[in-house]
């Protein structure tokens, strides 16, 4: 099974445009900060939501659904194993703590949705978009559980209400839907449909105008280097290998291979905005990786392509 790199490049062109949008938005005062603020309040509480709940809205068969369970496990192991990997690398580095938390976000979550769904829907169809949404719905988990406690302020604990938020709530009413099989009306899966497909352009468009206040410089170029080769190189890389190693279809290996080689989220910029961390930092991150994700998508998926 080959890759055509030509669709991902496509896709990393089509997500760049929109946060171009974004930021001559901003830049044109089409977005002042209440609209960023207000755009935020907006993906976290009400679009997020309802693009988990309708992407899980899916019919299954027998083998569909222990493709299901397959990739759901394993990518529990890649988050985990993506945790440790930075938890000991960022210790190479003498990071302030604000920097330390975007930086060790950032390198754990990927922009699953915003770029890797319709990347994965353009290179494998339904079943491929299938699959990467149950690798979302996983992170999703990991996201709003572990992502909020790594931003917790210090001495801040992780309280139930922030684990139980709407992408957490919509999570598990999406698995319950899922699993048991409950038949969603027409005009309700219609309207989630509609409202989650506006979360992508809105996120997207939210991390561009973020950019405006963002510093472009080599001095910032130099300290994005080494969060960016840790999320873009190493942990796929080291993914890539584990996934060589698991006797699966080589369809499953590839969508959570391009899961794992996204760029930061830029959801993350909506997140650290929320709990009151450094977001222009965080919208910083996201630029510069997914700048060189243009170049190291294509690079990952040529080494794995030549062990595979």
């Amino acid at each position: 099974m080959q890759i055509q790199f030509d669709e991902v490049i496509s896709q990393l062109i089509i997500m760049t445009m929109i946060i171009i949008i974004g930021y001559i938005a901003k830049r044109w005062k089409i977005i002042g900060e209440v609209g960023e603020k207000d755009i935020s309040r907006l993906v976290v509480n009400v679009t997020s939501p309802a693009l988990i709940i309708s992407s899980l809205s899916i019919s299954l068969d027998e083998k569909v659904s222990q493709n299901i369970i397959i990739v759901a496990i394993i990518t529990i192991g890649l988050l985990l194993g993506s945790y440790v990997i930075s938890s000991l690398l960022l210790r190479f580095k003498s990071y302030q703590e604000e920097e330390r938390v975007i930086y060790h976000f950032s390198m754990i979550f990927g922009n699953v949705a915003f770029l890797g769904f319709p990347m994965c829907y353009a290179l494998f169809g339904k079943e491929g978009l299938l699959y990467a949404s149950v690798y979302s719905g996983i992170q999703d988990l990991f996201f709003w559980s572990l992502g909020v406690h790594i931003l917790a302020k210090q001495g801040e604990k992780l309280k139930l209400k922030n684990v139980l938020n709407p992408c957490m709530s919509a999570l598990i009413v999406g698995f319950l839907v899922l699993i048991f099989k409950i038949s969603i009306p027409s005009t309700i899966e219609k309207v989630l449909t509609s409202i989650g497909n506006a979360t992508i352009p809105l996120a997207l468009m939210l991390v561009g105008s973020s950019f405006f206040n963002c510093k472009i410089s080599k001095s910032v170029l130099k300290q994005m280097v080494f969060p960016s080769i840790i999320k873009l190189l190493l942990i796929p890389l080291f993914g890539g290998l584990v996934l060589f190693l698991i006797p699966i279809p080589e369809l499953l290996k590839y969508i959570m291979l391009i899961e794992l080689s996204m760029p930061c989220a830029a959801s993350s910029v909506v997140l650290t905005k929320n709990y009151g961390r450094d977001h222009v930092l965080a919208s910083t991150v996201v630029m510069y990786m997914t700048g060189f994700s243009l170049l190291t998508i294509p690079i990952v998926i040529s080494i794995i392509n030549s062990l595979w």
